[in-house]
């Protein structure tokens, strides 16, 4: 089984509240209440099988892959427009890895620049970490 949940998320913050959809949308397969999903994943729910247990095999295969992604801290001085933010996302996974997920913070104090961790590496290249060198 193959799900496309990464065409959903650039963000950690994305990816958590993806994980919050899913674990609705599995605890209401049973029920027969209508449940209402961000017209954002709406798509790839339709795309989901009509069986309810196939169906909640497949949602919590894709919770599986969101909990197992790994993430790209980037700590910015600014707080990046959703332009930027899939800029960011696309060239991460073209250059570092396909299933990279960004977990961008903001941080004023940095004046410019990035701060990032990944892989338990660390870089601050703000400008902040320049001036504090003078």
């Amino acid at each position: 089984m193959d799900f496309d949940v990464l065409s959903l998320v650039k963000t950690k913050s994305e990816a958590e509240a993806l994980i919050r959809d899913i674990d609705i949308l599995i605890d209401s397969l049973y029920r027969t209440d209508s449940v209402q999903i961000r017209s954002r994943i709406q798509s790839w729910v339709n795309g989901l099988a009509i069986d309810r247990a196939a169906r909640q095999q497949q949602l919590q295969a894709a919770k599986d892959q969101l909990l197992s992604l790994e993430y790209f801290q980037l700590t910015l001085a600014f707080e990046p427009t959703e332009k930027v933010i899939i800029r960011l996302a696309n060239w991460c996974r073209e250059q570092i890895d396909p299933q990279l997920v960004l977990d961008i913070r903001y941080e004023p104090g940095l004046i410019g620049g990035a701060v990032i961790e990944y892989q338990g590496k660390f870089v601050d290249l703000s400008l902040r970490k320049k001036f504090e060198s003078l």
